[in-house]
Parts: structure tokens; C-alpha cells; sequence
């Protein structure tokens, strides 16, 4: 397999499968996990083209022996690693200036409305 990027299901399914010595219902996946049905069958497409589980006809689902000595192998990879969420990170937009730290702030003369300067001269 030479893409090594392992998502939240195919980490699920392949935990699942490993776990289990009996073959595993398809929509297990989905009841347990709230899997997308749409990311189940992505998984199952990619790891059934390489041998690594078995897509029986009662829609049901086998780790083969090649599987389970391929999780043994890349087990670091697929349940160690690091994932990196982007949706985290701020877009570089808004980065563009920030305060240094303990400075006081102060506002742009512009954005502050001329009723407000209005009532600091009268008192209000």
C-alpha cells in the first residue's frame, strides 16, 4: 500500500477486524462508530484492492491472514501517528499582525464613532 494517510474510519475498521477473530457485519461500523456510510465503503474499496479484508457476500467483513500480519507491520502508522487537523489552524489572513504582549491597545481614531467622542466632551 503506498499511501500511508489513515483516516478516523479506516482506523476503526482495521481496529475492529483485528480485534475480532469472526467476521464483522458492515453496518456495525456505521451503528457503533457513526461512520459515513460514504467513508466505510472508501475504506473497504481501498483495503479489499489490497488483500487486507475480505468483502464476503452477506455483507460482512474478514481480515485476511495478509491483513493481519499488514496491521502487525503498520500498526505505528495507522494508530500512532499523528494526525494534523487543518480546520484547526487559523487561516494566514489572520495572522497578518498581532499585538505584542502587555501592550496596552489602542484603537484607530477612525473606527471609533464621532458620538462617542461627543459624549467624553459633554460629560455623559
Amino acid at each position: 500500500m503506498n499511501n500511508l494517510e489513515f483516516n478516523s474510519a479506516d482506523r476503526e475498521i482495521l481496529r475492529m477486524l483485528y480485534s475480532t477473530a469472526a467476521s464483522v457485519d458492515v453496518y456495525v461500523f456505521y451503528e457503533r462508530y457513526n461512520l459515513l456510510p460514504s467513508d466505510i465503503l472508501r475504506s473497504i474499496r481501498r483495503f479489499e484492492v489490497e488483500g487486507v479484508i475480505r468483502l464476503e457476500a452477506n455483507a460482512t467483513l474478514t481480515l485476511t491472514e495478509h491483513g493481519r500480519r499488514w496491521v502487525v507491520g503498520y500498526r505505528k502508522h495507522i494508530f500512532l501517528k499523528k494526525v494534523e487537523a487543518e480546520w484547526k489552524e487559523p487561516p494566514a489572513s489572520y495572522l497578518i499582525y498581532t499585538l505584542p504582549a502587555f501592550s496596552p491597545y489602542i484603537p484607530k481614531r477612525r473606527n471609533i464613532s464621532k458620538k462617542f467622542f461627543e459624549s467624553l466632551a459633554s460629560g455623559d
